[in-house]
């Protein structure tokens, strides 16, 4: 019989108390209408690109439903689900859910996880996680936020792109990669890791509880696993951390949590062993960061100019994703080469079904590989069972992408050899040549469909784009669809637009040397969609850059009710933080506004006040902004639109090459706050402490130490000359760390 235990040092991994506390559930009731609601799009950008994505939340977006097997299960909107330890577990799992917005506006399901003692008050501080549907049914974690003992308040950590926790629709037996699981002590995010899921069953009795109908869950990475029991309207009823093989071959729980003992600790489910790396039944998982290059029939595409890659003799075109973060570990999986084909248009593409397409021409060939452990695995048409889903799609770069891929891969020096595995790939699509990327540009705002924002007829408004790459100053061109002329019997004289050069053009009416360009219309006086295209011409007269048709809807009932708001969102949390690197200069990364909105109206003007004495009167929506010395500035982002209204948002941006390390007392007693503090650089461990104090604080007062960034120290306690407390914490660069420290003896 096997046995083994694991995780079993992560379930006190939380096990500090807080007694006689109650947090803050506050901010929990969500009213309708609100504006902040509206479809938030483009936030899964890159940190230097603008570029545009197709993720989008509406305002059913707390309604966590998934389709697993049969069973559609939905998480309740206010509850709070108590599972008791078992086995060797004294302590209990709570999960608590409430309906907010998070930080971006994205109104979410939030899960506060608790652990709690049994009959005492002794409760850990809470982590929530915030949890979204977007509009194509995927389920993503948007942003997490801990809690201190001291503060009702939290400070969020938002997911710089938001990690996706459920696929819409899952079939037994099916297996996805999950950044996060319901669980918050398990998120892995770096390339190569990240959770892989398998859906075990969708009607199974939950073996401790005895809850019927659940759905079952593995979690496992390399080394560890667990398997969840869901059921809907109930949420979390089970997790079993630990099991053994019993005799006839199935999961016999060992520990963990439960809502109940009424079960008879028997289950229905196979053993297989917990990590990948210990048993070939469960999927190799990863996580892959990529870039996806168009790659035309007869050419070549590389991500800049000192690669090179086989000439496409395929017979088709295809997207090209290769990986461009490596794994974190040699012993992780790693992608070599995904090739799709990019003119289809499908949702899903199964690798068998490769076929002709008597339309086109031309012959679709899918093919991936991947390398592990030493060996190069692939499947392709006829080699291997491959399937890929796309999680959100894009009309044409450049944009986000991210793609689910699964099946069955066959190692290229041994037939006889084979894996399975699935891969989370996300990253960016971009347009290429052999000589790198070439000029190709976003505009912004467009939908799935290639949609702009409907307008009024006879309103102002601005299409705004920018250039992910550009190879060359272009002159900006916007060109109405003779289809859209035609139906609406428009007179072409009166179709002019002005554009805008955010930059400097070569000449009066040249080029412009900018990446960024917006076009302002008289929207015309009819109903219906008006289709445009957007082009690029160099000095030389040379088209270099051209857009497929995409469409502005014009209706007169075009916005909603609400008022004018201003949005501005980056990659970071409470505070855009960082310090100066050699050259003197900090970048922000993108900053974005245009999830700002206008229901009765168009957005026709942003502007930026940096704080640092830059103004930008008329700016773009996408943008970033460079510092050139430490300090506390403010962000403060105007917009106005075309019926002269105005609204604000305003961003913190703190620059430094130090933190601070708070220590709190949070002590009941007085004579607790009478300690002395030592602080040690572990990093470059000396033998002696760097900050050496003793101090006299009352219930809630701090001593801040001002230390260097991007280190980590361990704070003692000591009290009479012994350390009655330690902590190990990293402190970045313009960060706040507080450390909380009760010393109460009773």
């Amino acid at each position: 019989m096997k046995k083994f235990n694991i995780l079993a040092s992560a379930a006190v991994a939380l096990g500090l108390s807080l007694q006689g506390c109650v947090f803050d559930e506050s901010g929990t009731e969500y009213k309708e209408p609100n504006a902040n609601t509206e479809p938030v799009i483009n936030l899964n950008y890159d940190p230097q690109l603008s570029l545009n994505t197709y993720l989008t939340f509406e305002d059913d977006s707390a309604d966590i439903a998934v389709t697993f097997g049969s069973q559609e299960f939905r998480f309740p909107d206010r509850s709070e689900m108590r599972l008791r330890g078992f086995g060797d577990f004294e302590t209990d799992r709570v999960w608590k859910t409430s309906v907010i917005e998070d930080s971006r506006g994205i109104k979410t399901l939030r899960l506060g996880y608790y652990v709690v003692t049994p009959n005492s008050n002794d409760i850990s501080a809470p982590i929530f996680h915030n949890f979204a549907k977007d509009s194509r049914g995927n389920i993503y974690l948007t942003e997490t936020a801990e809690q201190l003992k001291s503060d009702l308040g939290v400070a969020p950590f938002r997911q710089p792109q938001p990690a996706l926790l459920f696929p819409a629709k899952v079939e037994v037996g099916d297996s996805w990669v999950a950044g996060p699981t319901i669980v918050p002590l398990f998120y892995n995010f770096s390339s190569g890791t990240g959770w892989t899921a398998t859906l075990i069953d969708d009607d199974a009795t939950a073996p401790i509880s005895g809850e019927k109908n659940c759905i079952v869950i593995k979690y496992y990475g390399e080394r560890f696993s667990y398997y969840l029991y869901l059921k809907n309207g109930l949420g979390v009823v089970e997790w079993t951390n630990s099991w053994e093989e019993g005799q006839d071959g199935t999961v016999v729980p060992i520990n963990g949590w439960a809502r109940s003992k009424n079960g008879d600790g028997t289950t229905a489910i196979d053993y297989t062993d917990f990590g990948w790396s210990f048993d070939d039944s469960n999927p190799v998982g990863a996580v892959l960061y990529s870039i996806g290059l168009k790659v035309v029939d007869g050419e070549e595409a590389n991500a800049d100019a000192g690669t090179t890659s086989p000439v496409n003799d395929s017979g088709y075109n295809f997207t090209r994703v290769i990986e461009t973060s490596a794994p974190t570990s040699n012993t992780y999986p790693a992608l070599l080469d995904l090739r799709l084909p990019d003119e289809r248009g499908e949702e899903r593409i199964d690798f068998t079904e490769s076929k002709w397409d008597s339309l086109a021409g031309k012959y679709y060939r899918p093919l991936v590989r991947i390398s592990f452990n030493g060996k190069t695995y692939s499947a392709d048409q006829s080699n291997g069972s491959f399937e890929v889903e796309k999680l959100y799609n894009q009309p044409f770069g450049p944009a986000r992408l991210a793609f689910l891929g699964r099946g069955t891969l066959v190692n290229e020096a041994d037939a006889a050899d084979s894996m399975e595995f699935v891969g989370l790939l996300e990253g960016n699509y971009l347009n290429a040549g052999p000589d790198g990327l070439t000029s190709d540009f976003a505009i912004f705002g467009l939908g799935p469909d290639r949609r702009l924002p409907a307008a009024k007829p006879g309103s102002t408004y601005r299409i705004y784009i920018g250039y992910a790459n550009l190879n060359e100053p272009l002159r900006e061109l916007l060109e109405m669809d003779q289809a859209s002329i035609d139906e609406f019997n428009l007179d072409e004289s009166q179709l002019g637009y002005t554009s805008i050069c955010y930059g400097n053009r070569t000449s009066t009416d040249g080029p412009c040397n900018s990446g960024n360009v917006s076009f302002e219309i008289q929207v015309p006086d009819v109903e219906g969609e008006l289709g445009f295209r957007i082009g690029g011409r160099n000095s030389a007269g040379e088209i270099k850059s051209a857009s497929q048709l995409f469409y502005l809807p014009v209706s007169k009932d075009a916005g909603s009710k609400g008022a004018l708001t201003a949005r501005l969102y980056d990659q970071y949390s409470d505070v855009i933080r960082g310090s100066l690197d050699n050259n003197g200069e900090f970048n922000t990364g993108i900053l974005n506004a245009l999830s700002s909105i206008s229901p009765s109206g168009n957005i026709v003007k942003y502007s930026y006040d940096l704080g640092d004495g830059t103004v930008v009167d008329d700016g773009i929506p996408l943008g970033n902004h460079t510092y050139t010395q430490d300090g506390e500035f403010q962000i403060k982002l105007t917009v106005t639109d075309d019926q002269g209204n105005t609204a604000t948002a305003s961003r913190k941006v703190v620059i430094s090459n130090t933190g601070k390390l708070i220590i709190r007392n949070i002590a009941n007693d007085f004579s607790s706050g009478a300690f002395t503090i030592g602080i040690d650089n572990i990093d470059e461990p000396d033998g002696y402490y760097d900050y050496y104090k003793f101090v006299i604080l009352d219930k809630g007062e701090d001593e801040v130490f001002e230390v260097p960034g991007g280190v980590n120290y361990e704070v003692d306690i000591i009290d009479n000359g012994e350390v009655v407390f330690t902590d190990e914490r990293f402190v970045d660069n313009a960060e706040e760390v507080v450390v909380e420290v009760d010393l109460d003896q009773d």
